[in-house]
């Protein structure tokens, strides 16, 4: 017997959704540090594009951060 070339991915209804949720959950802090840096929190929407969260992950690392407060004094 020999394998078949064609393989297909099947993915059911409740596995799509727990992956969705999972994205959903990672948005959401992901939305939550970005407000707290001073960003929009619709950047947070990248998320779910793997690839532009990946380009987004980049575009945060090397933009301008400020100075952390010291309230030493």
């Amino acid at each position: 017997m020999q394998p078949s070339s064609d393989f297909v991915l099947v993915v059911t209804h409740f596995q799509l959704a727990v992956i969705i949720g999972f994205v959903a959950l990672y948005a959401v802090a992901a939305a939550l540090v970005l407000r707290r840096i001073g960003f929009s929190m619709w950047w947070a929407l990248l998320c779910f594009v793997p690839i532009a969260a990946l380009a987004g992950l980049w575009a945060l690392a090397l933009s301008g951060w400020t100075s952390p407060r010291t309230d030493a004094g």
